[in-house]
């Protein structure tokens, strides 16, 4: 899955927030099908992106600062439903496309990494 986001940037992982009480997994499942509409089967835990923000803590900001932590998960999509996207303005549009298509994309350098990561560990070659 590739997504282009509002600066016509792609990314190849998709992401969000937990809800108060949701676990990581329900988190997962819900954001998928909210940003790219997509219901999946079988996940995996990829590792995670350590985040640490330069910037002085905004007033009234109440997510963890200035360390914060997203898990990244690899999923079998299974079926697609264009009702259940919640319009974002920050996702341009988001598709399927062939490894060396997506190899051929403006990836950052991180997104590439993420990228060979979870088909290296599809594959289970390092």
């Amino acid at each position: 899955m590739v997504i282009t986001d509002y600066k016509e940037e792609p990314y190849v992982v998709p992401g969000g927030r937990r809800e108060p009480g949701e676990s990581l997994e329900t988190a997962l499942r819900r954001e998928l099908l909210e940003e790219i509409g997509w219901h999946v089967g079988q996940t995996a835990v990829l590792g995670f992106i350590h985040f640490y923000h330069l910037t002085p803590k905004p007033d009234g900001y109440p997510y963890p600062y200035p360390d914060f932590v997203q898990v990244v998960y690899t999923a079998v999509a299974t079926s697609y439903d264009s009702a259940a996207i919640v319009p974002d303005p920050h996702v341009a549009s988001a598709r399927f496309c062939s490894l060396e298509e997506a190899f051929t994309l403006n990836l950052s350098v991180g997104q590439k990494a993420l990228l060979k990561a979870a088909m290296s560990n599809r594959s289970g070659k390092d």
